[in-house]
């Protein structure tokens, strides 16, 4: 074969192809981390103990409620001593309503949650009276009461507030506390109506100003706690729903 100064006349090898292997790694559902949810908004409700208000038998608003009777006040302290040895509330916020009975329950458990005075928040408190506040309930059934699922806007007294109301206001703290305290375990003492009121909706049932076959009842010095989420489609979760284990032996 002739050969041409500085030119290949003949056949060229051609150059291997270089090959680079590329490994797709697809995750099953084990190897998938679990999302990270934010932390629940708890809310331990803690009905206060039995009332001297209930035991006079008259209507405790500001004027009429004094605080708890002898029963009311060992409730508090059989609930404490339970918190104490459980540990199930410490470092938790304590939260109370403004009226006595509530105050003075609260001042009785600090000890076991937080030691420190509660944060009084006017809104937790019991339906307003109005110029019912401290009448006898004999007095209040022969000149004031009415069917207030009837009638669920009017006001139970002059100055007081209606079903709707209350219902509203129970609703909107609801959702003030779930805000404000974001992610936090706050210890809330409050009253019957706030707190079923509250259960109420956050089982997303009828309010209650509606009739409907739902009967919500809470023992004093009882507890009730819920979970309240912020995440989308979660909600809010049910703990227990008045725990008086604790008052078993009273």
């Amino acid at each position: 074969m002739p050969l041409t100064r500085g030119v290949i006349t003949g056949p060229l090898t051609q150059p291997r192809p270089v090959v680079r292997r590329i490994v797709l790694f697809v995750p099953s559902e084990e190897t998938l981390p679990e999302p990270t949810l934010p932390e629940p908004t708890r809310l331990a409700f803690i009905r206060h103990g039995q009332a001297n208000s209930w035991e006079r038998r008259v209507v405790g608003g500001p004027t009429g409620c004094t605080g708890l009777t002898d029963t009311g006040r060992r409730q508090c302290e059989v609930l404490r001593d339970r918190l104490a040895r459980t540990g199930e509330m410490a470092g938790w916020t304590l939260l109370s309503s403004a009226l006595p009975r509530a105050m003075e329950t609260a001042n009785l458990v600090m000890s076991a949650v937080d030691g420190i005075a509660p944060v009084i928040v006017d809104d937790l408190s019991e339906m307003r009276p109005g110029s019912s506040d401290g009448m006898a309930f004999g007095d209040y059934q022969a000149t004031m009461a009415f069917d207030t699922l009837a009638e669920p806007d009017r006001p139970i007294a002059p100055g007081g507030e209606s079903l709707v109301a209350f219902d509203r206001r129970i609703r909107a703290t609801v959702d003030d506390l779930v805000a404000r305290y974001a992610g936090r375990r706050l210890v809330v003492v409050s009253h019957a109506g706030f707190i079923t009121g509250a259960s109420r909706y956050l089982l997303e049932a009828r309010a209650m100003y509606e009739r409907s076959g739902l009967f919500l009842e809470l023992g004093n010095g009882s507890v009730t706690e819920w979970h309240v989420s912020r995440s989308p489609g979660v909600g809010a979760t049910l703990v227990r729903f008045n725990d008086t284990a604790h008052l078993a032996n009273l």
